[in-house]
């Protein structure tokens, strides 16, 4: 009982943190390329701050340690049920937000055209290189379970 309130507690929290993000994304800027540009972003520097990365402990467990166990703790109800050729297909699109995440990251580095646009595209470099690897393992481990 505990652990469920637990549990409830920490969606509700990070319900509130994407409400936020969400604000802030959806809010009136004015209609040139500057200010889209500062919103996005101010908008990145808080989805960086409030969520860090997306892929959790569980998730990180299941790449180190794969198995029907370690796959359902992530609770991932959409990637438990994928089939093997959806994983592989899963894999394909993480690595197209991969390259671009990277391909961004370097341009940052390279033009440094602004401070924050840098550390934006590191993270999300991160991130997208994450969510590869944990997509990778899932699609290894379906592969492994046909028959």
């Amino acid at each position: 009982r505990e652990e469920e309130a637990a549990k409830e507690q920490n969606r509700r929290i990070e319900q509130g943190k994407l409400a936020e993000v969400k604000a802030l994304a959806d809010s009136p800027c004015e209609n040139n390329g500057s200010a889209k540009s500062d919103r996005a972003y101010a908008v990145m520097k808080m989805t960086r701050k409030k969520f860090r990365s997306p892929v959790s402990a569980a998730m990180k467990e299941f790449i180190a340690r794969p198995s029907e166990t370690t796959l359902r703790a992530t609770g991932k109800s959409s990637v438990i049920a994928m089939t093997a050729e959806e994983a592989e297909e899963a894999v394909e699109t993480a690595e197209i937000f991969a390259k671009i995440a990277a391909d961004a990251a370097k341009f940052g580095r390279d033009e440094n055209i602004d401070s924050a646009l840098p550390g934006n595209c590191d993270w999300s470099e991160t991130i997208t290189r994450e969510i590869v690897e944990f997509a990778r393992a899932v699609a290894a481990f379906k592969a492994a379970q046909q028959p």
